[in-house]
C-alpha cells in the first residue's frame, strides 16, 4: 500500500468511520439484549452485582484463554512470533464461531 496512491486519506478516513458506526450499532444492539436478558437470571436488588460480574468474568475469559495458547505455544517451541500470530488467528476464530 506503500506508494500506491489510488488511497487518499479522505478515503481511508470515511472507510474507518464507516466501520466505525456499524461497529457502534452492532455494540449497542447486543447491549440491549445483554440488558434484557437480566431481568431473567436474578432479582432487582441483585442485579447491579449480577452484571458486574458477568461482565468482570467475560472480561477475564477473553483474555484468558489467548494467554494461555499462547504459553502452550511458547513451551512447545513455537518462535514467539509465530506463536502470536497462531494466537491472534485462534482468537479471530473463536469471536467469529462463538459471537
Amino acid at each position: 500500500m506503500a506508494g500506491d496512491s489510488s488511497y487518499n486519506i479522505d478515503t481511508v478516513a470515511t472507510m474507518v468511520l464507516v466501520l466505525y458506526i456499524i461497529s457502534k450499532i452492532g455494540f449497542s444492539g447486543g447491549n440491549l439484549f445483554y440488558d434484557g436478558f437480566l431481568l431473567d437470571v436474578t432479582t432487582p436488588d441483585r442485579m447491579d452485582r449480577v452484571s458486574t460480574l458477568a461482565y468482570g468474568l467475560g472480561y477475564i475469559g477473553g483474555s484468558a484463554i489467548p494467554l494461555v495458547v499462547f504459553f502452550v505455544l511458547l513451551l512447545a517451541g513455537v518462535d514467539m512470533m509465530a506463536a502470536m500470530s497462531i494466537v491472534f488467528l485462534f482468537t479471530g476464530i473463536w469471536w467469529l464461531v462463538l459471537y
